[in-house]
């Protein structure tokens, strides 16, 4: 009899575990932003919407942040929802591919550029080499040969971030000024307060310092429910904002639905 109950009871088990549904929402660079479970959900649609809701709650960009089926059951009369991608990168999932490639593009005669941490002039091309001279320096100093995939572009725009704009850095928390854009699609910024520059910057680490959520714009003033007030600097891809206090105490990661704006 006992082990008829220990049988029964594995049987049971295996049963509910089986109609356990695992949906997990990934983020732009790859990573799961959410895990969501559901049981008794035959069909995982309530965990399904549950992901998708997520994104619109949360005002996340569907095009980047995605919900894709981990697990579910095993009943063949179960319809598959759409599973994770095998094509996805997974060798490096802290990259995300560009949406365009002016950051790629031919480079012109005279344009500056950055080259080795140094603005140079492109002084001539052949068979996708350039000829570089320092800006305000002398053709001696020139260097001859230089590769496109060496050199970063100081005029043009990625994934809507351009170069001389304002940003917000996530590793410094502190203003930027984006500088160029290299052959990767990393970004070259150089700091407002103390002018270093800091190279090899990718995109999710950039805050613009332009755009609204709602009501909420950067430059005006907000309440929060202790009503605090604060000034709105930033918007993260990911919906969310930042905020300075009246001491320029910047907080990141700010729910906009929060925030209450007073002008």
């Amino acid at each position: 009899m006992k082990t008829l109950f220990t049988i029964l009871v594995l049987f049971i088990s295996v049963r509910s575990l089986a109609h356990v549904c695992h949906i997990s929402l990934y983020d732009p660079y790859n990573r799961p932003y959410l895990n969501v479970y559901s049981t008794q959900d035959p069909d995982c649609q309530q965990a399904t919407n549950t992901c998708y809701r997520t994104i619109s709650e949360r005002r996340l960009d569907p095009n980047y942040y995605r919900c894709y089926t981990i697990s579910m059951t095993n009943d063949p009369l179960v319809s598959q929802p759409q599973t994770r991608p095998q094509n996805r990168p997974q060798n490096n999932p802290s990259t995300i591919e560009p949406i365009d490639t002016d950051y790629q593009r031919g480079i012109e005669m005279g344009e500056t550029v950055i080259y080795e941490g140094k603005l140079w002039l492109v002084s001539s091309s052949r068979n996708g080499f350039h000829d570089l001279i320092p800006e305000g320096g002398k053709k001696k100093d020139k260097v001859e040969g230089i590769s496109r995939g060496q050199i970063a572009i100081t005029r043009g725009c990625l994934r809507n971030i351009c170069t001389k704009t304002s940003v917000i850095s996530r590793l410094t928390r502190s203003y930027m000024a984006v500088k160029g854009i290299d052959f990767r699609g990393r970004y070259i910024l150089k700091n407002v307060a103390n002018k270093e520059l800091t190279f090899d910057v990718d995109f999710m680490y950039l805050i613009k310092t332009e755009g609204c959520v709602n009501d909420v714009c950067v430059g005006k003033t907000v309440q929060d429910r202790y009503n605090q007030y604060f000034e709105v600097v930033g918007m993260q891809a990911d919906g969310l904002v930042v905020i300075k206090d009246e001491r320029q105490k910047l907080s990141f990661s700010v729910d906009p639905r929060e925030l209450i704006a007073t002008n």
